[in-house]
């Protein structure tokens, strides 16, 4: 019984994040003024740095790990709110299902 739970709360979850995929991401103040400039001024070559305007300077402030995946998905399929909900689901599809 519980793990046909488990799995019906795995797929409602799934659901409802691919119903959510195609809509606008709400976005706090992480994702607006933390980690998207970041994302972006690596992608334009200018480090990891929160600033938006030169001189961009470095930013310690910031672990690498989301910035660097918010990077590699806009690089990949363009600033894409539904591309990051998509491959964010994915990875959580992979890694329950791995572990």
């Amino acid at each position: 019984m519980t793990k046909a739970l488990t799995i019906a709360c795995i797929a409602l979850g799934c659901l409802l994040r691919l119903s959510l995929a195609h809509s606008p991401l709400l976005r706090g103040y992480d994702g607006t003024y933390r980690y998207e400039p970041v994302a972006r001024n690596l992608l334009a070559g200018n480090g990891f740095s929160r600033s938006v305007s030169p001189p961009y300077v470095a930013d310690d402030f910031e672990v690498p790990g989301y910035p660097s995946f918010l990077a590699a998905i806009y690089w990949v399929f363009g600033e894409s709110d539904s591309a990051v909900a998509l491959t964010q689901l994915a990875v959580e599809g992979l890694a329950l299902f791995f572990f």
